[in-house]
Order: C-alpha cells, then structure tokens, then sequence
C-alpha cells in the first residue's frame, strides 16, 4: 500500500536512494576505500567488528549451511535426533561408511570424543580422519560427542580434531549434560566454549544450557534411562532447535525446516516466526536465477529484488494492467503511457520477465552511481525500502516519536511497511511490548488511520529472512539500541538517591514483570534500580541483544551480574567475547570499545565468575553527558540509581580493571 498518493515520488525517490544494498550494519570496503585508511585504522575497525577489509573486493558473503554440506557424528543422542536434522537440514550425512571392507558408524551409541582408531566402534576424530583421508569430510561438520568421554576433551583433543579436519572445516561442538554428576563434564564443556573463542572455525551448540534450563521436560528420569542424559520427545525437539541455532547464528543456514530459497537468511523475523509463506518461499525459488542473472550483472543483492517484485505484484510473472510492469516502474513508464510502458496485461515468459527485472536493477544502480551513495548496508536497504513506498512524513515523525535519530527517522525506522514486525516494539503481534506511538498506517493511498496496526511483515524484514541482511561473515545484528538508551535512561548524571525513572523505562519494568521477565531489585519499592535489571531490558527490548541474560527469562536462569550474567556470558562465547587482551590486563583505550559492549567491574580474581556492578558503553550520544549507560541497586535503600548517564570507569578503578565483553 503506497503511503501517499503521488506515485512518482516512489520510484523517483527509489532510484534516488537505491543500492544501499544491506549486506551487514557492518561495512565491506572495497579495496579503493581501504586504501585511503592507515594501518592504524584498519587495526582499530578490526579490533571493533566495526569494518572488515577484503582484498578480494569487499564482498560480505559466507558459503550457505545446508544438509548437502554438512557431515554429522554423533552418539546416542545423535542417534535419537538424526530423522529430525535429515528433516531440519536434508541431504546431511550421517550415515555409515564401508571403506575397504571395514564399517564405519558416524553415529553410535556410545561413541567416543577421540580414541578407538581400530573399531569396531570408531572414535570420532579417527572418523574424521578416515573421512578426510577418503575425501567425504563435507564443508561443515558437526561433531556432537563427549558425553561417553568424562576428561576426554582437552585442548589437545580439541587441536587433534582441527587438524584432522582441516583448517578450513568449520566445525560445531556440542556440550554435554548428564544430570546426576554434572562435574565429570565441566571441563569437556569448558575446553569446548575455551577453544572455539580462539579458533574461528569452531563453535559452540549450548546442549548444556538448554538441557539444565528444564531436565524434567527434556531428559528421560534415571528410573528409565540409567545414564540420565537421554531425549524425551521435548528433549528431541530441542536438541535439534540448539543445533539449528547454533549454526544459523554462526554461518547462517540455507536449508534448515521450511527452506528459505538457498539464501543464508532463515526465514524466521526475530520472535521466530516464519516471515515468508511456503508459496511465496516455492515462487522465490522459481524466480531466482532471474533475480541472481540481474544482481551479477549490475551488482546488487537479488534479494532486494525479490522483496521489491513481493511487495510491488505479489511475486506474479506477469503485467499489470497499468502498463508499469511488475515493479511497477512509473517514471521509467510515463505512469504506463509512454513507449516503455510493460504491456499488454497477463502472464509473460521468462526473457520479458528478465528483461524487466534487468530495467530494474540497472535505473537504479545508474542513479546511484550518480548519487555515490553508500554501499552495502542495512541503513541502505532500509532507506531503499522507504524511498521506494514513499517517505511520509508521519513515519519519520513517528520514529522521533520512538526516540529515533534524524537519521534513522529518514530511513524508515517509523514505517510499518519497512520495519513492522522487525522487533518487540514493533510488533503488533505483542501488544504487551509494542511501543504505544506504533499503531499509525496507511490504510488506501492518501488515508492514514492513527490507530491501525497490521500483523504483515515489513519489507526489511523480509529482506533480511531470505539472506539479504543474515549469513554473512561481517554480519553484527544491531537493532535499535542507542534509540532504547534514550528511551530507558537519562541524558545526564545524578547522584544517588536517585529513583525518578524515565517514563519509558517504567512502562518496560511493568511489562517485564507482567511476563514475569527479569529486571533486577527495587530501592524503596522502585523496581528495575538495578545495574543488571538495565541492561538486560535494554539489550533485550532494542534487539541488540535479544537472547542476553537468557532473554531475561528467569525460569532459564536469568538474573543479576553474580550468578546470571557471568555465567550467561561464559556459556555464550560464540555469541560474546572478551574485550580486554586477557581477564588480568584492562583495554588500552576507549577507542577499543563499540555501542553495546557491556562491562563488568569490582570482580574476583576467577575470570567470569562473581562481579559487582555492570554497565553499557554507549560512545557519543547527542545530549548525554558520559559515554556510558547505567544503573545501580542499594541494598541498604540509601543509594540507588536510575538508569542515567553514568560516571563508571572504563580502563580501570578504584576496584579493579574494568572487565568489557563484546557481541560477536
């Protein structure tokens, strides 16, 4: 639905715009750009995940998951969940091997982490040698083993594994959870989440936390299993969804359960849910070689192609019977009267819905090339997306509203039909966390209804669930987080006592403890006073960090700096990493530090354990006084702060060094 009734305005302001194409809120530089940097810069943006230089071209891309490239061995709990990954990623190989007269069982009960070069029952590295030798090791592999090797993972296992495989295997480990002597498992599970934090190519599925999160759903009781680590149904369910989101967030996945048209998006929006139909999902798959010819030949993502044909003629190879064709070209058309126009109505074969898609991709990328727009961002895409509906400006209002920048207001944060549906303050599907200035939409060209929300998904989201935003190996998921910090927090510092919360921030502690999420103390009967309560809802609410702290679930073990968030951190190195050279030497600088690093001070000696106090690195925010985010808890009642402006150390203090992690 066009938000305004001047259609030039759409494709005028598209091409305006366009090839913001969004690959990462990271950026690619091309080795022209890079250039113009010193070394010292580079080693800055690297250190930050804030730019990746690519000599090859600047090319953001990763090689897509899916079950034809994938290798999996496993033990008895491979062999409970090995018809579910054949179903979540088909094509997976997990299957016994015959090499010269000897079997080889890639899953088996009781299996081990290394050991048994000689059978009958092989040791997984020794398997992965014989694979490797044999040339059946595929790209990724899944290794799902350990739990019949109490103290048989140690780094050096842990090294034999990646040498076998190959450097350029990208290898998934599986914790392991036995639930009447956990401790013989620690140090498996440690050196795993150890190791991969060092090694690129190697991650991390959590079964661990996952199983410990609820063991009575998920692990057959010991009067029935005497090992006491086998799947209930539930438990099966969730073996395979911690697998899926284990690769998916570390390479993203191109054939995990519903398809997702070969991209390296995963068809989910961020509460999980499918954003593309099966149909629309078998159309996308039936018109991508025209999309991909169109995005090889003049540079763009086929992605953003797809999304503009979904949202301008529902996916149809066919002619409208406006003459202005399936992307419904105005200006290109003359409004579907000039010698352009696209007709007549109706179906069209494959070279007329090539050639229409190649005007397409080539007006725009000739009016960008005039404009010298950024490349190769979701800022981009999003403006794109906007321009292309046309930007009203209730929208952008709407988005300063929500506490948007400028910016972010002019490139669509505040249109349903960009962002709806993207996070939980955008989601109608949520009324509980939907943020009240949302509700506002075009209902008819020209008629805009105050109140009318819409559980379609906008188009960046459905951009991004296809691959246009996912998958890539410079890909950090931002969200909205310094439009929450200005929601959620004062601009200036208070001393304390200071127990006066902005309003937003007060209606998010309600919601949160309405849905019985975590939100830290109360000083004075005052809930979310609380240094962890804060950046658990903000992170959590901004989408920059939806699942940290266990999404604030407290059922799952969210909760203060001390015994959550620590422990969260620790069991998340795939996704979280430390910032400081080791636990024992501070940052040099603040120049090492990005919006969204969550630090951790007045710690103990043991690295990451038992801390005081946690806060936000926010960096330069228009009208806050610090570069800091936070709040703080009194036990006694005296003190106490609000979520503010805040004068925390950031190199060290009077406690210590101060113990910054970072999102991956």
């Amino acid at each position: 639905m066009k938000s305004g009734s001047n259609f030039r305005l759409r494709i005028r302001n598209l091409l305006i715009s366009a090839l913001y194409v969004a690959s990462s809120i990271t950026l690619c530089f091309s080795t022209t750009i890079a250039a113009a940097l010193e070394d010292a810069d580079l080693d800055k943006f690297s250190a930050n995940n804030i730019m990746f230089y690519d000599p090859d071209g600047g090319k953001c891309t990763i090689k897509p998951v899916s079950g034809s490239n994938i290798t999996y061995i496993g033990d008895s709990l491979s062999e409970q969940v090995y018809s579910n990954m054949q179903n979540a990623y088909p094509g997976i190989d997990g299957d016994d091997k015959n090499y010269d007269g000897t079997t080889y069982n890639l899953i088996k009960y009781s299996k081990t982490f290394s050991g048994n070069d000689s059978g009958p029952n092989h040791g997984g590295i020794a398997l992965v040698k014989k694979l490797a030798e044999k040339k059946d090791l595929r790209s990724y592999l899944i290794f799902a083993l350990g739990t019949n090797s109490p103290g048989g993972v140690t780094e050096t296992t842990l090294n034999e594994l990646v040498s076998a495989a190959g450097e350029d295997t990208k290898i998934l480990l599986v914790t392991n959870y036995r639930s009447f002597d956990e401790s013989l498992y620690v140090q498996n599970n440690d050196a795993m989440s150890n190791f991969a934090s060092s090694h690129s190519n190697v991650t991390v599925a959590d079964w661990h936390t996952t199983a410990s999160s609820d063991p009575d759903k998920y692990i057959r009781p010991l009067s029935e299993d005497s090992l006491g680590v086998h799947l209930t149904t539930d438990g099966v369910t969730a073996f395979v969804d911690t697998l899926k989101t284990a690769i998916t967030s570390a390479w993203g996945s191109s054939s995990g359960g519903g398809g997702d048209s070969g991209s390296s998006g995963n068809n989910k929006n961020y509460d999980g849910v499918d954003v593309w139909t099966e149909g629309e999902l078998e159309k996308i798959e039936e018109n991508k070689a025209v999309y991909q010819a169109a995005a090889d030949k003049y540079g763009i993502k086929w992605q953003l192609l797809a999304t503009v044909h979904s949202a301008e003629y529902s996916l149809q190879v066919a002619n409208p019977d406006n003459g202005q064709g399936m992307y419904q070209l105005y200006s290109y058309t003359g409004g579907g009267k000039n010698e352009n126009a696209f007709l007549p109505a109706g179906p069209v074969d494959e070279a007329e819905f090539a050639r229409q898609t190649d005007i397409a991709a080539s007006q725009i990328v000739g009016m960008i090339e005039s404009t010298g727009a950024a490349l190769d961002s979701d800022e981009g895409a999003k403006e794109v997306l906007f321009q292309y509906n046309g930007k009203a400006g209730v929208y952008i209002r709407k988005a300063k509203d929500m506490g948007f920048t400028d910016e972010e207001a002019n490139r669509g944060e505040g249109s349903a039909y960009v962002m709806n549906r993207y996070d939980a303050r955008r989601d109608p599907a949520h009324p509980e966390t939907m943020d009240s200035h949302w509700p506002g939409r075009f209902v008819a060209d020209g008629v805009y209804d105050p109140s009318s929300t819409s559980m379609g998904f906008g188009t960046f989201v459905k951009y991004a669930a296809i691959g246009g935003t996912s998958g890539s190996s410079c890909s950090v998921q931002q969200g909205d987080l310094i439009g929450y910090v200005k929601k959620y927090a004062w601009p200036e510092h208070h001393d304390a006592q200071y127990l006066d919360r902005m309003p937003d921030y007060a209606d998010a502690v309600a919601s949160r403890q309405d849905n019985h999420l975590y939100v830290g103390g109360s000083v004075k009967g005052v809930p979310g006073i609380d240094c962890g309560g804060f950046v658990t809802t903000v992170l959590n609410d901004s989408g920059f960090a939806p699942e940290y702290n266990y999404s604030g679930d407290t059922t799952k073990g969210a909760s203060n700096v001390t015994y959550g968030q620590m422990p969260y951190v620790k069991a998340n190195q795939d996704k979280w990493e430390l910032v400081n050279p080791d636990w024992n030497t501070a940052i040099p600088d603040e120049s090492v530090l990005t919006p969204g690093d969550v630090a951790y001070s007045n710690c103990n000696d043991v690295p990451f354990d038992d801390c005081g106090h946690t806060y936000l690195y926010i960096g330069e925010v228009d009208g806050f006084e610090t570069h800091i985010a936070s709040a703080s808890y009194s036990t006694d009642g005296t003190g106490g702060r609000a979520p503010m402006s805040g004068t925390e150390a950031i190199i060290s203090g009077s406690t210590g060094i101060v113990r910054w992690v970072h999102r991956k």
